[in-house]
């Protein structure tokens, strides 16, 4: 309740005093650049939560806003005829963010639990000081819908993963059913399956390769320790032979 009141009491001051100010505006062209400067802080992003009961819904985050500035955001939907916004558009400032050891934190989230829609987001940072009623900076974010198509069977196949069609999330709208959507990944896997035999005759060509090398290198192997028994066996039965002949000389 205090922070309406205090916000009621600003958005009157300041419907009051833009008219008394009028053409003498009491911001200076250093006073533009700094609310420039600082509004460059000013960012947004989204993060996809999921409550216990297992349901989800997103919280669209603003960072960095200060005492010195404020931001009003709407939202729209679809294209064409079938476009839809927000009514109104919302104000924030720094007093309505999060607060933390008694001091605002200038984080403000908006929970959005329009999961099955895509919102697109804009936000429009301005100056709280009087005059400087020019836009310093606009910010705009996509909000993702959850995709049903993710959780067809044909999504479960290992190479369909990175398939569009089988994000969980998506900032995509799909003209194509369920069944047409399972019809189409099934045809993107049998052609994976008539590329698959060439990929795999080349790599049969491969083992087989490297199953005859390694014969070679067993062939070689016992080659080598048969022909150094033989010397061995040589040597041995040489040098017998020697000792046989120095003995008979002897007798």
């Amino acid at each position: 309740m205090k922070k309406k009141i205090i916000r009621m009491m600003i958005i009157i001051l300041m419907i009051v005093c833009i008219p008394i100010v009028h053409a003498e505006s009491t911001c200076t062209y250093k006073d533009k650049a700094e609310a420039k400067k600082i509004a460059q802080n000013v960012t947004a992003a989204y993060e996809i939560k999921q409550r216990e009961d297992g349901t989800y819904y997103i919280n669209i985050i603003i960072y960095n806003l200060t005492d010195d500035l404020y931001v009003s955001y709407n939202w729209s939907t679809g294209k064409g005829k079938y476009a839809t916004s927000s009514k109104n558009t919302i104000t924030v400032f720094n007093f309505d963010t999060s607060m933390q050891d008694g001091k605002y934190t200038g984080i403000y989230t908006i929970e959005d639990n329009d999961i099955n829609i895509i919102k697109k987001y804009v936000i429009s940072v301005k100056s709280t000081k009087i005059g400087c009623a020019d836009t310093l900076k606009t910010i705009t974010l996509t909000k993702p819908r959850w995709n049903p198509i993710s959780q067809i069977d044909e999504c479960k196949y290992y190479d369909a993963k990175d398939n569009m069609y089988c994000k969980e999330w998506t900032s995509q709208d799909f003209k194509l059913t369920l069944e047409g959507a399972a019809i189409q990944l099934r045809k993107q896997r049998e052609l994976n399956r008539e590329i698959a035999p060439t990929e795999c005759y080349s790599c049969e060509k491969d083992e087989q390769y490297n199953t005859w090398m390694e014969r070679f290198e067993k062939i070689r192997k016992y080659a080598i320790i048969g022909l150094s028994i033989g010397i061995v066996v040589d040597l041995v039965v040489i040098v017998v032979l020697i000792i046989k002949i120095k003995e008979d000389s002897i007798v």
